[in-house]
């Protein structure tokens, strides 16, 4: 590096209340580093400000350039190619991308070329909801199974949409009657203590009868009852699980499609003595396809 240029760098120690600013724009500068990563919308200056700098770029390439002089204040200036497209057209563009991964993972990669990535995202999705809808039906065909499973080897009367905890009690207990004496007795118990009527009211009003009542012909149809029932809780879940890995594989589509962007963009940063001037110019060049 020879002494001219190491005076020009030195000129990015301001004097005076100039000096003031250099590390807030440092600090500037790092933001819209970021800000150009992320491709928003247009930094534009105004004519006439001082400190804007041209520099040869070429077409379809985008960069920001950030020059300081001694006695001037700093501005942005946006250098643009000729049918380069703008920053509002970028947003624009990741935007559509984000939309077309959430209405069907895949679709921004293979607008973009990358069929293979595509195919991937595709193939899951569906795959996912296949999955779903054959867990969907298992799961109603075990469902139906267990029901008549207790109207015939329990006798229950209209076991259909019973709720969960009906359910529940069936498969854990071979009669009703048991239930009453063992569950319902001793809640009632728990409750009323030593206070006998009380007691026995609370039975009289929660014990299971009527149609409600069951009684298993033997606990291996019962055991078989519960085991049913338990495949298709299991169906259901399968079920559910497979609608995550959907939003999953949306996700995954939307970050990757953002990377794509970025990766098939070209990214340049370069630092050079301002010509003719004591001070230096940083500039972040983004090449588009």
């Amino acid at each position: 590096m020879n002494g001219a240029f190491r005076r020009r760098l030195r000129a990015l120690r301001f004097p005076g209340h100039v000096g003031s600013i250099s590390w807030g724009a440092a600090a500037l500068t790092g933001l819209v580093a970021c800000s150009a990563l992320a491709a928003p919308g247009p930094f534009f200056a105004e004519s006439g400000t001082s400190g804007i700098v041209s520099a040869p770029h070429d077409a379809g390439s985008r960069a920001f350039a950030f020059s300081v002089q001694p006695g001037q204040n700093p501005a942005w200036a946006q250098m643009a190619g000729d049918g380069a497209p703008t920053g509002r057209s970028i947003q624009s563009r990741n935007l559509k991308s984000l939309g077309l991964s959430l209405l069907l993972p895949g679709l921004a990669q293979l607008e973009m070329g990358h069929k293979l990535r595509a195919s991937v995202f595709f193939t899951a999705e569906g795959a996912f909801w296949t999955a779903f809808a054959a867990y969907r039906i298992q799961g109603a065909q075990r469902e139906d199974s267990y029901v008549q499973m207790a109207e015939v080897f329990a006798g229950v009367d209209h076991a259909n949409g019973r709720d969960d905890d009906y359910y529940r009690n069936l498969a854990g207990w071979p009669s009703s009657e048991l239930y009453n004496e063992y569950v319902v007795r001793r809640d009632a118990r728990t409750r009323y203590g030593d206070d006998l009527e009380a007691r026995e009211a609370y039975y009289e009003d929660n014990r299971i009868s009527g149609e409600d009542a069951w009684s298993w012909t033997s606990d291996s149809a019962r055991e078989r009852y519960a085991d049913k029932r338990s495949d298709a809780k299991r169906s259901y879940k399968h079920s559910r699980n497979m609608i995550g890995l959907a939003v999953a594989n949306r996700l995954v589509s939307m970050i990757d499609a953002v990377l794509l962007e970025r990766r098939d963009s070209k990214l340049r940063v370069e630092l050079a003595p301002e010509p003719g001037a004591q001070g230096a110019r940083l500039a972040l060049r983004r090449e588009l396809p």
